[in-house]
């Protein structure tokens, strides 16, 4: 039982836990362990997915992660947590939080990244959004993620590129779009690249993608270019190396601060806990 002290009260039967109110602030309480996961601050709280056991809480207009046992898992200093599904409506996607059944898209000072469904950061803050919005292409359909191939469209200046499950690009950020059609009852998916379509499901196929989204042998080899083309495809890559090279930097330096503030939380957390006990047991004694 739940003490008659909440202004609401929201039972989540598929994680037995309940979701309650007071004075416009939000916290979770156990009803079966008879305790507060979640302290009640938060300016709102969401069950993310009960697989992943992850909420989503909101305070001061930032967003964080905490799972089920109430740990902090992604510190509460977001701008935002998840996609708006509605402009995919034909993707079918069912989750707004998670994608491909482990990354969570997160935003931080204007840039996207993604964390996996433990909080670790796989992805650094370095893309401008995640899904292709049509625009000029009446034919082309909104598009987030391609079904069977496990990979989120990305979008950085404009350009865009395909992320597998484990957070690899599995191409350069140098795409024009990325998008799918609806034709003879078929949804097809298509990429412009340097005045090129081609079609983004024979073009995986071609280098070595299998469905999961994961490289799952050597790339059939094309022909060999000429010298001038040599030249350009070699600077092309060696400006690709250094771009990958940056941003893993940067990925493992966002990392570390996530973690550090992290601690910093589960401290602050832990310090809570340990009030709220003694104020119970000073109860105790004086009753």
């Amino acid at each position: 039982m739940i003490e008659a002290k909440y202004d609401t009260i929201q039972y989540l039967a598929n994680v037995n836990d309940c979701i309650v109110s007071d004075e416009g602030k939000y916290g979770v309480v156990s009803p079966r362990e008879k305790k507060t996961k979640i302290q009640v601050n938060y300016d709102n709280i969401d069950l993310m997915d009960k697989e992943a056991a992850l909420y989503a809480v909101k305070k001061d207009g930032k967003y964080g992660m905490i799972d089920l046992k109430g740990v902090s898992k992604v510190p509460v200093e977001l701008e935002d947590v998840g996609v708006d599904i509605t402009k995919f409506k034909e993707n079918n996607i069912k989750n707004r939080y998670i994608l491909v059944d482990n990354l969570i898209p997160i935003k931080r000072n204007g840039q996207w990244g993604l964390v996996d469904v433990k909080g670790n950061l796989v992805v650094g803050f370095t893309y401008d959004s995640f899904g292709y919005v049509s625009s000029n292409n009446k034919n082309a359909i909104n598009l987030l993620v391609i079904p069977g191939y496990d990979v989120i469209v990305a979008c950085k200046d404009d350009k865009y590129t395909l992320i597998n499950r484990s957070g690899q690009p599995l191409f350069g950020t140098v795409v024009d779009d990325i998008y799918m059609t609806y034709e003879n009852g078929q949804y097809r998916y298509f990429m412009n690249y340097n005045d090129q379509t081609k079609n983004v499901e024979d073009y995986l196929n071609q280098i070595g993608i299998s469905k999961d989204g994961t490289i799952k042998s050597t790339p059939t080899p094309t022909p060999a270019p000429n010298t001038e083309q040599q030249q350009e495809q070699t600077q092309e890559q060696q400006e690709e190396q250094a771009r990958a090279q940056q941003e893993e930097v940067l990925r493992q330096q966002q990392e570390e601060e996530l973690k550090r503030r992290l601690e910093e939380e589960e401290a602050l957390r832990q310090q809570q806990e340990q009030q709220q006990q003694e104020q119970q047991q000073q109860q105790q004694i004086q009753q």
